[in-house]
């Protein structure tokens, strides 16, 4: 199996694209947001005419008003996956969501716990009163450690550790054969990217989309209307923001968010790393043959050439 990684803007949905066509592949994405149905221009999903091109897994299988845990996803991934393996299909998981990813490639053990709809219920109404902030001071009290890796505004993720109660997931191997890719740029081109980025998506109809969904009721605190872009976005419509500060506070989340992405997966040893802007997709493609020749690329190409910087 394949796994295509790397940071937002890099052009990862393309390249798998390309991937997927080349070697007769089932794409199967590990991004948190694309889950939601009717997230469609804001998470550069990829569009109609690719999916019909090349079969896509994981995109659309929640509404925006439920929730979706690692736990969940990663049962849907696994059964997926399955399902293509057993119709002699190669999976191609593609996606920047550092756990989903890890998750659906059977690396990481899942806490099994199920949504505590009472506690989320408590703790919706309290943030709604005082603020996140609240929520993140009870989360420091009782376990200090994950809250020092959780942002103040993160509601989703400080809820579900008292869900579990401060339990994490635990790292295994994969019980797959696995090539790991890692698709980057550098910075300067990650930071034009999302520039033009930026410009389609509110030029596109991002705050249409982002409308509709505060028409259906959704609390802004959920993880559609909290992740990228919508956050922005929800914030402009609500008379928060004016349109020129709020996309650019999308352009300094974004840069943001490339920047954990690549501290992510920068730990990670078992990474082939492929320099997106210099023939990128040839050696994309000829690293995935050596691999699924049944061979090792590093013993073909050697060490990575591209091991990308700090961001």
């Amino acid at each position: 199996m394949l796994a295509l990684l790397g940071p937002t803007a890099a052009g990862k949905s393309e390249a798998a694209v390309l991937l997927a066509v080349g070697i007769g592949a089932e794409i199967v994405s590990a991004d948190s947001v694309q889950v939601y149905r009717g997230l469609d221009v804001g998470t550069a999903k990829p569009t109609i005419a690719q999916r019909q091109g090349v079969p896509h897994h994981l995109i659309d299988v929640v509404d925006p008003g439920e929730e979706m845990t690692v736990a969940q996803f990663a049962d849907l991934a696994h059964a997926a996956i399955e399902d293509v393996l057993g119709r002699g299909k190669r999976p191609l998981v593609s996606g920047g969501t550092g756990l989903y990813l890890r998750a659906a490639l059977g690396e990481w053990q899942v806490v099994r716990v199920e949504p505590d709809p009472e506690l989320r219920a408590e703790w919706r109404q309290r943030v709604s009163r005082e603020g996140p902030a609240a929520l993140w001071r009870e989360v420091a009290r009782r376990y200090p450690e994950r809250a020092a890796a959780i942002g103040v505004a993160d509601i989703p993720r400080l809820l579900r550790v008292l869900e579990v109660g401060g339990r994490q997931g635990t790292a295994q191997a994969s019980p797959y054969r696995l090539l790991k890719v890692g698709w980057w740029r550098r910075r300067q081109e990650i930071a034009q990217r999302i520039a033009e980025r930026a410009e389609e998506l509110w030029q596109g109809g991002m705050v249409e989309e982002t409308a509709r969904l505060m028409a259906l009721g959704l609390s802004r605190e959920l993880p559609p209307l909290g992740s990228l872009g919508y956050r922005e976005a929800a914030a402009f419509l609500a008379g928060e923001l004016s349109r020129q500060a709020a996309i650019a506070a999308f352009l300094t989340r974004s840069r943001h968010l490339a920047k954990r992405q690549m501290t992510w997966w920068r730990r990670e040893r078992d990474i082939f790393w492929i320099h997106a802007e210099e023939e990128g997709m040839a050696r994309l493609q000829a690293v995935s043959a050596v691999f699924l020749g049944g061979n090792d690329p590093r013993a073909v190409f050697g060490p990575d050439p591209y091991q990308p910087p700090a961001y």
